[in-house]
């Protein structure tokens, strides 16, 4: 079973507790492969001048990041540390090009 995890959400400049499960290796799988197809949709977000849509583009790739790297950190498993790591590098390269090109 899973354990939840407490982490601090401030809304309308009040903190609450928030019980979080770690992200499994599926749902980070799907994460990354969806950030990277939204790629081109914020191409034209960028052309249309929507810069709120980018601002939260990049917000969400500094997420799967964080979240990445938590996984890491709590994978024993060789195999899947190994391919966590490569979806790491990946997403770095990506923010990069983001912060380049938009």
């Amino acid at each position: 079973m899973a354990t939840a995890k407490k982490r601090y959400v401030h809304k309308n400049k009040t903190i609450k507790h928030v019980e979080c499960f770690d992200s499994t290796m599926h749902g980070i799988h799907h994460w990354y492969r969806s950030v990277f197809e939204r790629l081109g949709w914020m191409i034209l977000a960028k052309h249309r001048g929507i810069s709120d849509k980018i601002q939260s583009y990049k917000n969400t790739i500094e997420r799967l990041k964080c979240t990445i790297e938590e996984k890491i950190k709590n994978t024993r498993d060789h195999d899947k540390k190994s391919d966590l790591k490569i979806m790491h590098d990946e997403v770095i390269v990506l923010m990069e090009h983001v912060e380049k090109d938009l």
